[in-house]
């Protein structure tokens, strides 16, 4: 009885509703007579109870009805917020239903219009602070580089712009470069959110790398039969030629030592900088029965080996390219009717290695430009040949000086001096009245020369980025051959670089 009961009012009032429309006429009309718009009716939200229209009848959820008009009250200046609200058309503009100052093509941050292409405070967004040092370009924050630099610069966030020519601060012998932390020589590492080396730049660091060694001095020239340059003789200028120093590392070349009687010796080059250094060159040495003799060449330094690239690593490392040897010097002739012969060349001095460049970045490096970690060539550290000495009779010439020993610049440059001449001991007449022989034939005998330096080996490369491409170049190869480069590593995700631009000992690509 009570479950019949409760059902009886719900019907009653399901029937009531429909009634109630027919017998107040106003379905479908105003209270003046007109139609409403034909979304509109009670109940559907358009209409009020009274049957009057509500002020956004028509317009959507996103639109208001002002003034017979759907506007947007977010953007819209002559009723902005609200419909009775209109913002200054000469100055503001509407902007999250408020109105603001007309920024035109600019954006208003803080109550200043400003460019955030190119604000460094406003930089993409408002309060996107560039990091001092940098300055805002195209909505990015990029740190422009450029001149002499070495060790680790970390912009992380930021792009590193490289538009101008960068030189790698050659090694100086003191720093550990495992890591190339701050300030350390030798190499460079970038890390950032975007590298970028532009178009016709290059970061150099060829002969950065650990240095030659110098060049030995060269033998001195002899005085005549049986007779050798001792400190008793009056020849000042029979002198020995002294060994040249090394550079960052690299070991100092060696002096030429007396010989025996009818005997010259030159100094042996001095080792090549680094774990890989090329091996001086070995005296050498001109007996009574001999003419005059050259001196040896150093050996080219190595990557991760003595002579070519033995890397087989594949972690992020990379080294150094070691030093060449030094060259040693020359010996000079002897001969048993000639009493003055030249002082020998000293060797010259061996070239540096490259030192290493790493590129990481949190969303892409693009090579355009070049990248060159080579290690210098031996035909910039050539020792010189010693200088002729003259035919004059078995007393009156000297032997002439040995020459030094070439000193290893950050260049890889410098060559072994010259060997000075022999020349008379007494006036030329006074050799003609005794009878010294045929002093006015201009015969002559050259003494050695000395030894090149060697090649010094390529430096690493390591670029990183989920993003990578190389239009530009990449030379990390050796001075003396490719085969002693250093080694490029390339990481990356997604799709793979052009390796077709690298010249190197190994490279090596993978993902991460």
């Amino acid at each position: 009885m009570l479950r019949r009961h409760l059902g009886i009012p719900a019907v009653v009032a399901l029937m009531a509703i429909p009634m109630a429309c027919a017998s107040s006429g106003s379905s479908g009309r105003t209270p003046d007579g007109g139609d409403h718009p034909k979304d509109a009716a009670v109940g559907d939200g358009n209409v009020k109870p009274d049957g009057a229209l509500k002020p956004d009848a028509g317009c959507g959820a996103l639109l208001t009805l002002c003034d017979g008009e759907c506007v947007d009250l977010l953007t819209n200046p002559a009723h902005c917020g609200s419909c009775d609200h209109a913002c200054d058309t000469n100055t503001q503009v509407c902007v999250a239903a408020e109105c603001q100052k007309d920024c035109g093509s600019q954006v208003l941050c803080d109550g200043i219009c400003v460019d955030t292409k190119t604000d460094s405070d406003n930089c993409g967004s408002c309060g996107n602070q560039c990091p001092n040092g940098t300055n805002c370009s195209d909505s990015e924050c990029v740190m422009h580089l450029g001149g002499t630099l070495s060790g680790r610069i970390d912009y992380r966030g930021v792009t590193v712009l490289v538009d101008s020519d960068v030189t790698v601060t050659p090694y100086n012998g003191s720093d550990d470069v495992t890591n190339c932390n701050p300030g350390e020589t030798g190499c460079l590492s970038i890390v950032a959110q975007k590298i970028v080396v532009a178009n016709g730049v290059t970061i150099r660091a060829k002969g950065s790398g650990y240095g030659g060694g110098g060049g030995g001095g060269g033998g001195g020239g002899n005085i005549g039969p049986g007779t050798n340059c001792s400190s008793s003789d009056t020849c000042s200028h029979c002198t020995l030629g002294s060994g040249g120093a090394g550079h960052a590392g690299g070991h100092n070349g060696a002096a030429a030592p007396q010989g025996t009687n009818g005997q010259s010796v030159s100094g042996a080059g001095g080792k090549g900088g680094g774990p890989f250094g090329g091996a001086g060159g070995a005296r050498a040495v001109s007996n009574s029965t001999d003419g005059a003799k050259n001196g040896h060449n150093g050996a080219s330094g190595g990557y991760a080996g003595t002579t070519t690239n033995d890397d087989t690593s594949t972690d992020e490392s990379l080294k150094m390219g070691s030093g060449g040897g030094g060259g040693s010097g020359g010996a000079s002739a002897y001969e048993h009717d000639y009493s003055s012969v030249g002082g020998s060349g000293g060797g010259g001095a061996g070239n540096p290695g490259g030192g290493y460049v790493k590129l990481v970045a949190t969303v892409e490096v693009d090579i355009q430009g070049t990248i060159n970690t080579s290690g210098r060539k031996t035909s910039t550290g050539n020792g010189a040949s010693g200088t002729d000495g003259r035919y004059g009779g078995y007393t009156c010439d000297l032997g002439g000086s040995g020459g030094n020993g070439g000193s290893a610049a950050a260049s890889g440059a410098s060559a072994g001096g010259i060997g000075v001449a022999g020349f008379f001991q007494a006036v030329y007449n006074d050799c003609i009245n005794r009878n010294c022989g045929d002093s006015d034939q201009p015969w002559s005998v050259n003494g050695g020369a000395g030894g090149a330096g060697g090649a010094g080996a390529g430096g690493g490369v390591l670029i990183k980025a989920p993003s990578i491409t190389i239009s530009g170049n990449i030379n990390a190869r050796g001075g003396s051959s490719a085969t002693n480069g250093g080694t490029v590593k390339i990481f990356y995700k997604g799709t793979a670089p052009s390796t077709s631009g690298i010249t190197a000992g190994r490279t090596y690509v993978t993902t991460y």
